[in-house]
């Protein structure tokens, strides 16, 4: 192995372990607050989800073709149909076909080739069309890279149960302005299972 290739393959070592070290703070911070709001009245439900990314458009398609994640998505119950809701889902981007793209200048552009991670921290509201579906629309930062980017998530939720316990979720995340360059987009379809927690 080369020094090249072994720079890059520590590179990638530290960024994985960075986006895991935040998003490990993320889910700590979530289940102490949880934790203590279940002591009292439960107005408060969080749910942990299993997913899978597609992405749709990227400048690095190639790069970063799917990912496999995890999130947790905690709801403020109302007595309205609307509800306010917080979402950090983390995801790795674990395909890659090793093509070296250019930005149109010529230059390479080794931070917006790949998406080894991306991290998203989405505020909004959910509004629930009947007693087993919901609708939520959340945007927020989007870290990628150990850069900070906008993001929207529209979502169509449903229930699998009459007691809310089990939870689909077809979502599309759309961040704007990822590469720096030719200012494009990073769309990709999400497909989330979860389980209430409390």
């Amino acid at each position: 192995m080369d020094f090249i290739a072994f720079k890059e393959t520590l590179i990638i070592l530290v960024e994985t372990f960075s986006f895991m070290r935040v998003f490990n703070l993320i889910i700590l911070g979530i289940l102490f607050f949880a934790d203590s709001n279940a002591q009292s009245n439960r107005k408060i439900s969080t749910t942990i989800f299993a997913q899978g990314n597609l992405t749709l458009h990227d400048y690095t398609i190639g790069n970063n073709p799917w990912a496999i994640g995890m999130g947790f998505q905690t709801e403020i119950r109302t007595k309205s149909r609307f509800s306010p809701m917080l979402e950090i889902t983390g995801d790795a981007y674990l395909a890659d076909d090793k093509v070296l793209r250019v930005d149109p200048d010529g230059n390479e552009t080794n931070v917006d080739n790949d998406v080894p991670g991306m991290v998203n921290i989405f505020g909004g509201a959910a509004y629930r069309t009947s007693d087993m579906a919901f609708v939520a629309l959340t945007a927020g930062p989007s870290l990628i890279n150990g850069k900070i980017f906008f993001g929207i998530k529209p979502a169509f939720g449903f229930y699998f149960d009459e007691k809310h316990r089990w939870t689909g979720k077809l979502s599309y995340i759309h961040v704007f302005d990822r590469t720096k360059l030719n200012k494009q987009d990073f769309v990709s379809l999400s497909a989330a299972i979860g389980v209430r927690l409390f």
